[in-house]
């Protein structure tokens, strides 16, 4: 008999606590009358996963026909509801399973209205779990963990280089990043994406601020002169840079360097660091984590 598909097959859901993230699931029968369903049912999570794929092929991995006329319009608040086709989620849940060693059986829409009932229902979960704030939680630990690594042996140069480059790449190679941007961009007026988002972009915000205060405590800055909002400014700055990177190179890969080949995210930290501190990069670019400003 074939094995019933683990959640642990999927190593970044390891540990993701679903209970605030699935919030739609239908109840489920009993001999006792009616229960509630597990949010964290391992099911639950590949149905939810295979959605991920869905929509990063519809909207991330979408590649415009010549005709210009023929895109989609998105945008309005409803779009998003009916974009998402059951059958094409079933698609990439067999092709999932498959790709795990898995037998999906006969899987067909049912599997998804048995546990939420309603399309809408499912899709409503579906970005909730796109945006869920565990997966930026264990990424943003990721780099805390490295940057205390890094600050040990890198000056500051070789550091602004690691970690600009890294970040924009990850949007480039991480499909839930990708398709974040892609649903922030395709439904701008879309309220339950556009609140998800800006609660991501907060966190994300006050992780970064509490790197760079670190940063400029290990190589001597003096940012913190400038005052106590200083880090969360150049979090939302930095963060900006590296979604504009992020599009430019999704258009032609050289948009994402500058006319000698330097990467732009990384002259632009350069930049803004320069412009804060008054000092010129190339003093800066040498210092180690035990240097100080005097």
């Amino acid at each position: 008999m074939a094995r019933r598909p683990q959640h642990r097959d999927f190593p970044h859901l390891a540990g993701d606590d679903l209970g605030d993230v699935v919030l739609n699931l239908a109840p489920r029968a009993t001999r006792g009358g009616a229960a509630e369903r597990d949010p964290n049912e391992s099911l639950v999570r590949w149905l939810l996963e295979a959605g991920v794929v869905e929509l990063s092929h519809r909207f991330s991995d979408f590649s415009p026909p010549d005709d210009a006329a023929s895109i989609p319009a998105y945008g309005s608040v409803n779009d998003l509801i009916g974009t998402v086709s059951l059958a094409e989620v079933m698609t990439r849940y067999r092709e999932l399973c498959q790709a795990h060693g898995q037998d999906p059986g006969q899987a067909n829409k049912a599997l998804i209205l048995r546990r939420w009932q309603y399309a809408s229902r499912y899709q409503r979960d579906l970005v909730a779990f796109v945006f869920r704030p565990s997966f930026h939680r264990a990424r943003m630990a990721t780099i805390e963990s490295d940057l205390a690594r890094m600050t040990q042996t890198h000056t500051l140069g070789t550091l602004v280089e690691t970690l600009a480059v890294t970040e924009t790449d990850a949007v480039q190679s991480q499909r839930l990043l990708q398709l974040q941007l892609a649903l922030v961009t395709a439904f701008p007026t879309h309220p339950e994406i556009q609140q998800r988002a800006s609660e991501s972009y907060a966190a994300q915000a006050a992780a970064w601020a509490r790197i760079y205060a670190r940063i400029d405590r290990c190589y001597g800055l003096g940012l913190t002169a400038s005052g106590a909002a200083v880090f969360s400014d150049l979090a939302i700055l930095l963060s900006t840079v590296v979604e504009g990177a992020h599009l430019r190179r999704q258009a032609r890969a050289v948009n994402g360097e500058l006319s000698d080949g330097s990467h732009v995210a990384v002259a632009l930290v350069q930049h803004v660091l320069v412009s804060m501190t008054g000092v010129p990069w190339s003093q800066l670019a040498v210092r180690s984590a035990t240097s100080s400003t005097g």
